[in-house]
């Protein structure tokens, strides 16, 4: 939608500020709604959401820059800094929480093939002595 009314290439200010508008009212209604069941899952959308309005307020003041006589070149180091952070450290926890389940999953499924078998051996002995007494 933003893209539509605004095209990055011809006007990346308006762009940009649409969009950070557009991460503001979803942050809000999910910091209202909590849509998830799970407060982890909230937890994390609410992460992924501040940090995408991080990274649009960071790539406002770096569109700024050039444009606004006012601001100095000592700003585009620490936002820079924070526009990467608020990029990498979201995916970062992302990619552990992934390297969690991979190996939670990989590690119920063993004991799950584990206690399946155990299962089988007991019916089996189980149903040997019933047909062993009759």
């Amino acid at each position: 939608m933003a893209g539509s009314m605004f095209p990055a290439s011809y006007s990346p200010f308006l762009f940009l500020t649409f969009e950070l508008i557009i991460i503001g009212a979803s942050l809000t209604l999910h910091s209202y709604a909590k849509p998830y069941d799970d407060a982890s899952l909230n937890a994390m959308e609410l992460g992924t959401l501040f940090a995408s309005a991080t990274a649009i307020l960071s790539a406002v003041v770096l569109t700024l820059q050039p444009i606004d006589w006012t601001l100095d070149s000592s700003i585009n180091k620490p936002t820079l800094a924070v526009f990467t952070g608020s990029i990498a450290v979201p995916a970062a926890v992302l990619m552990l929480l992934l390297a969690q389940e991979v190996i939670l999953g990989f590690l119920g499924s063993s004991t799950a093939e584990s206690a399946s078998s155990t299962v089988e051996e007991s019916t089996v002995k189980d149903v040997g002595v019933q047909t062993a007494g009759t």
